[in-house]
């Protein structure tokens, strides 16, 4: 189940254990980006965006990222 107040991206981070530098360097950005990304606050490029949700193996949908809506 998932929480109520986190983004797909924080709750699938928090599942799994991800740290925000990890993804960061799986994306090639900053901590800082990934976190502000994470919470909701800025959105991804399409290219990280895809590649997210590449990584989380569909549990973070591209769209979901780039729109702020949820499925």
């Amino acid at each position: 189940m998932s929480e109520p107040n986190l983004t797909p991206l924080a709750n699938w981070m928090s599942k799994q254990g991800v740290r925000d530098q990890w993804l960061a360097d799986k994306l090639s950005c900053t901590q800082s980006q990934v976190s502000r990304i994470r919470r909701g606050i800025n959105k991804p490029s399409a290219e990280r965006a895809f590649l997210i949700e590449k990584l989380s193996r569909g549990k973070v949908k591209a769209a979901e990222l780039l729109t702020g809506q949820r499925a």
